[in-house]
């Protein structure tokens, strides 16, 4: 009797260690797939901020004084020497 107690303890930990298996496997595809959603609503943000601010570049801006400097004409492209 005490073998087949031994056999249904066997099989008992083996089913729970395959249930844990199955639930941690269920867990990483989840949070690969919420880590991908992140991914992908981070690279939309940054695209939609990308297109908005296209049009407002600053040449030159002073956080400590929060002044903003924007200076219009061919020397924007030019290298200053």
């Amino acid at each position: 009797m005490s073998s087949e107690l031994e056999v249904l303890i066997t099989e008992l930990e083996a089913k729970k260690t395959d249930e844990k298996a199955t639930r941690l496997e269920a867990l990483r595809q989840s949070f690969a797939e919420l880590e991908a959603r992140i991914l992908k609503l981070e690279q939309d943000q940054a695209e939609r901020e990308n297109k908005k601010n296209h049009k407002f570049q600053l040449d030159v801006f002073f956080q400590k004084y929060q002044i903003a400097l924007e200076v219009q004409g061919d020397q924007q492209s030019a290298l200053v020497s």
